[in-house]
């Protein structure tokens, strides 16, 4: 049994030596609307360099950019052999050497999408891995009731004690062990919208092939709506609205299936919805932290 929360870097290391020890990021392409998405990343660090900047200077800092780490990323010298520019003429990409990166899945646009890939790579793998064991991929989407004037940091905390509560308790474990339960990738996503902060997890569980999917998602609906309702994530005229859209279940998964568009020539499948969370655009009703910071 295994658990992978997606949003911690311990696992990326690891991972890139076992897909054969290439630096993250070396497997390029070289078509315009590639050359102008990675244009467009880099002009987004740009602008969240200025904004970390302008913290430090509004934080009193002798050096601002000691504000977030992210202010020097692929910005500042690693050391004092200075930078190089390095050309991989069989890729037909150039990249530079000595910079500085800050390795943050969640600040930096450029360290995200390189994490994000070898990831992405690491869940597909999985998914085929238990696949060949007579299991199956359903992705669960996580979810609750809020409004605009709730802060973010006060919703991730009581959404962090209903995902323990939901956890909790010898019924629980028995339905995971009949389920054939053999463990989960978690992906946590935040988006900001007309009704405020949005934080939902999704959660790629490995379980038996032949299931009752009814039973299933009756099972998982009544855990979670008493692990909300303990946690104070329901209101009492947010009841309907919760057994309505609190959960999303998608069975028997791959890598290939269509979840939400990323643009009009490219479509986003469970791997990458699970590993590359702050990389979607979003509805119009919801943004990702990027987009966000991309407007500023």
């Amino acid at each position: 049994m295994f658990s992978i929360d997606n949003n911690n870097n311990s696992n990326v290391g690891k991972f890139e030596k076992e897909v054969g020890g290439a630096p993250l990021g070396t497997i390029a392409k070289s078509s315009p609307t590639f050359q102008k998405l990675r244009a467009d990343r880099f002009a987004l660090l740009k602008k969240i360099r200025a904004i970390y900047l302008s913290a430090g200077v509004a934080a009193g800092l002798e050096i601002p950019t000691k504000f977030h780490r992210t202010s020097l990323c692929k910005h500042a010298c690693t050391g004092s052999a200075g930078v190089e520019l390095n050309l991989l003429k069989n890729a037909n990409k150039a990249f530079y050497k000595g910079l500085q990166t800050c390795g943050s899945v969640w600040t930096c646009p450029i360290c995200a999408n390189k994490i994000q890939e070898i990831r992405r790579q690491e869940i597909a793998h999985a998914m085929s891995h238990f696949y060949s064991q007579n299991k199956q991929a359903v992705m669960i989407t996580f979810t609750f009731p809020h409004t605009h004037d709730e802060a973010l940091k006060d919703l991730l905390k009581s959404f962090k004690d209903a995902l323990k509560l939901l956890r909790k308790g010898g019924t629980w474990s028995r339905n995971l062990k009949k389920l054939g339960y053999m463990g989960l990738i978690r992906s946590l996503e935040i988006t900001h919208g007309g009704n405020g902060w949005h934080p939902h997890t999704h959660e790629l569980w490995f379980i038996d092939e032949n299931l009752n999917e009814k039973e299933f998602k009756e099972f998982i609906l009544s855990k979670w709506f008493d692990a909300c309702n303990q946690a104070g994530l329901i209101a009492e005229n947010k009841q309907d609205d919760f057994l309505k859209h609190a959960i999303d279940i998608k069975f028997n998964c791959s890598t290939s299936d269509y979840l939400a568009k990323f643009d009009d020539k490219s479509h986003w499948g469970i791997d990458r919805e699970i590993a590359k969370a702050s990389s979607k655009k979003g509805k119009k009703s919801g943004k990702h932290p990027f987009a966000l910071a991309d407007e500023n």
